[in-house]
């Protein structure tokens, strides 16, 4: 079991290395709504995260169920000061750094695992996911600004996964010394020191070494359809290239479904 994630400990854990607020919850439905929540409500001129031991109805991308049962794992949603538009069409950039910066934290605490990528958003040790992040933009009527929040579910010890997922998700097991508040703040804290230069694609070749799909035949789905070939590459901005039949097709937004291992 987890040792129970506290305000007071992440707050004195994160204590002269970054400037975040933090809100513990027991239980919620999700964090993520609890950022949205709190951006109807509040102007956030700083990075607040919400974190809960225990979620109801945490989502993932496309709108899937992560499984987040108490005390078992990190769910938090870290809620970004406003950015103008232009900075947001680096969001590709910006999930692939995340994942890059939690895949680096997870393995100093559990260092017997190696973590790999799953284009764009999925951490996975050996065939199971143990980890997933999502980025949402809410954007403000009437500016030309938005804020974004970034998701992040990890499995630490969760054990007993409903059927459906059984056979895919995973976690990282158990590990002596780990201390999850100090986890978690610094997670966080190496994740504020990325939002300074991820733009830059600082991250994208550890990315690309990390990325399990390249090399391998993939099928995606866009919103056009379908797209099938070789995985040979993450763009410049963080998208997928595929070779379909040697033409070559970089993908932004859409979902790995299927693999040839």
């Amino acid at each position: 079991m987890v040792e129970k994630l506290t305000g007071p400990a992440i707050e004195q854990a994160i204590a002269g290395r970054a400037k975040i607020k933090v809100v513990v919850v027991e239980q919620t439905e999700s964090t993520q709504l609890l950022a949205k929540n709190y951006l109807a409500h509040h102007n956030n001129e700083e990075p607040v995260v919400f974190v809960a031991n225990q979620q109801s109805g945490g989502y993932g991308q496309h709108g899937r169920h992560f499984y987040s049962p108490a005390e078992s794992g990190i769910y938090l949603s870290l809620l970004l000061p406003p950015q103008r538009l232009q900075q947001l069409r680096k969001a590709g950039l910006l999930t692939t750094s995340v994942a890059v910066i939690l895949a680096e934290v997870l393995e100093q605490y559990f260092p017997q695992v190696h973590l790999s990528l799953k284009w764009v958003n999925d951490v996975f040790l050996g065939p199971k996911k143990v980890a997933g992040i999502l980025t949402e933009a809410v954007y403000q009527l009437g500016t030309p600004a938005a804020s974004l929040i970034i998701g992040i579910g990890v499995n630490l010890t969760t054990q007993n996964f409903p059927a459906m997922l059984a056979n895919k998700a995973g976690a990282l097991g158990e590990a002596d010394n780990v201390d999850h508040n100090q986890l978690v703040a610094d997670l966080l804290v190496a994740l504020i020191r990325m939002l300074a230069d991820y733009a830059d694609g600082k991250y994208l070749a550890e990315y690309r070494q990390r990325c399990f799909l390249l090399g391998r035949t993939v099928a995606v789905k866009t919103a056009r359809g379908v797209s099938k070939g070789i995985a040979v590459d993450i763009s410049k901005n963080g998208g997928l290239v595929i070779d379909c039949d040697g033409k070559r097709q970089i993908i932004h937004s859409g979902e790995v479904e299927k693999v040839n291992f």
